[in-house]
């Protein structure tokens, strides 16, 4: 039976299923005990389906959490920008550039009224 959520989680709004990893911005930032194998709960569920069944909120989901785990942080790739002056007499061009904070996140289990729908992965 093909079980998924649609969650919201930093920042942005993602369709996660059980089993899957996922690279999550700003994670690392909002909480400082996501080092790898940190378990993670997240309550803000905007839908589950389950086969045919589908339970939205308004807006989220009641009683509804999705459990995981982080596996690494890592950093994105770098993001440049170009600036300078053009005159006759003198030319600059600088760089510059950013990387953003990333997490890697795996989802366990999708939990709806305390009840597993998806038995948790066996590791």
């Amino acid at each position: 039976m093909y079980t998924y959520a649609v969650i919201e989680i930093g920042g942005e709004q993602l369709v996660v299923e059980p089993g899957r990893f996922y690279n999550i911005r700003n994670l690392t930032l909002r909480d400082p005990k996501s080092s790898p194998s940190a378990k993670v709960s997240n309550c803000r569920v905007l839908m589950i389906c389950r086969g045919s069944t589908i339970n939205m909120g308004r807006p989220w989901v009641g009683g509804a959490v999705i459990k995981g785990r982080v596996l690494r942080n890592r950093n994105e790739r770098e993001t440049a920008h170009f600036y300078g002056t053009c005159s006759s007499k003198l030319a600059r061009f600088n760089k510059s550039g950013h990387r953003k904070k990333l997490a890697r996140f795996v989802v366990d289990n999708i939990c709806l009224d305390e009840e597993g729908l998806v038995p948790a992965l066996d590791e």
